[in-house]
């Protein structure tokens, strides 16, 4: 016959064992959930309250939270629509979740994401009075902004101007790599620049030509324009088609306004005679259909 104390134990045993892993996380049974987990294989299984990353998320549990992320559990995963529509941001966000929501960001969380009541998870910690998330998540939208158009410009200025703007963001260590990857670049660039400088002009002008002819053939115009403006600052002639070609250039990389500059300086310089009038022509009519 079974002790009491022994009756009472597998009671809570088997007790457990029916509870799903959502409720497992939410009671911070994490072994008990990983093992149930790793039997469903399913890191993503929708319940009323989302998916295990939203339970984790919910009842602050950093542990589950880690676990599920590195073991590949999607972290914006829940129905388009419906009750099931929040994300674990959401749940973060509904409950002042701040490592967390930290986490999740660092790991691809959407911010643009609706629930169920087509709030994004800024707008939820708003109506759920969390005014520390608010901030966290409205430093984060700024700086995920800033840093799209930073990566877009990848400059050095765009980078150093971002480390200034946004001290401690998610993607800090990442600026910094890339700043520094463009700041060897330039070095290197300066000191080839050094070098050419010291060749003829006339040497100079056959290399810059040389390079243009090959870029214009590949039809590869955005490296084409890094050659026009070497040429136009050299102390010699310009090629009579200089300026078709530099407008043609500027058009393919929807440019109009400095195209028709060019073009027209290239018609009204060489006249109808010139080699390329009619295309200018054309290139002309279709740069002023682009204003």
């Amino acid at each position: 016959m079974l002790k009491p104390l022994v009756i009472v134990c597998l009671a809570l045993l088997l007790g457990a064992c029916s509870f799903t892993p959502h409720q497992n996380i939410a009671l911070e049974r994490n072994e008990l959930a990983k093992r149930q987990l790793a039997q469903s294989g399913n890191l993503n299984e929708l319940d009323f309250d989302g998916t295990p990353l939203c339970a984790a998320a919910l009842t602050n549990n950093m542990e589950m939270a880690r676990y599920l992320l590195d073991k590949g559990a999607k972290v914006n995963f829940g129905n388009a629509e419906g009750y099931r529509s929040k994300t674990a941001l959401h749940s973060a966000a509904a409950v002042g979740s701040i490592e967390i929501a930290k986490l999740l960001m660092a790991h691809g969380a959407d911010l643009s994401i609706r629930n169920r009541e087509n709030m994004t998870p800024l707008e939820l910690a708003r109506a759920e009075g969390q005014p520390a998330m608010v901030e966290l998540l409205t430093r984060y939208e700024s700086a995920l902004t800033d840093w799209e158009a930073t990566k877009n410009s990848n400059s050095v200025t765009a980078y150093q101007q971002f480390l200034r703007d946004h001290p401690g963001s998610l993607y800090e260590q990442e600026a910094q790599a890339q700043l520094q990857t463009l700041q060897a670049e330039a070095q290197k660039q300066a000191a080839l620049d050094a070098m050419e400088a010291q060749l003829p002009v006339s040497v100079r002008r056959d290399k810059y030509m040389l390079q243009l002819s090959n870029y214009l053939k590949q039809q590869d115009y955005q490296k084409a324009l890094e050659i026009f403006p070497k040429l136009e600052a050299l102390p010699t002639a310009i090629d009579p088609s200089f300026n078709y070609f530099y407008g043609e250039a500027l058009l393919r990389t929807n440019q109009p306004q400095r195209a028709l500059e060019k073009l027209y300086r290239y018609v009204n310089q060489q006249g109808s005679g010139a080699t390329h009038y009619t295309p200018a022509l054309q290139l002309i009519n279709q740069a002023e259909s682009r204003l």
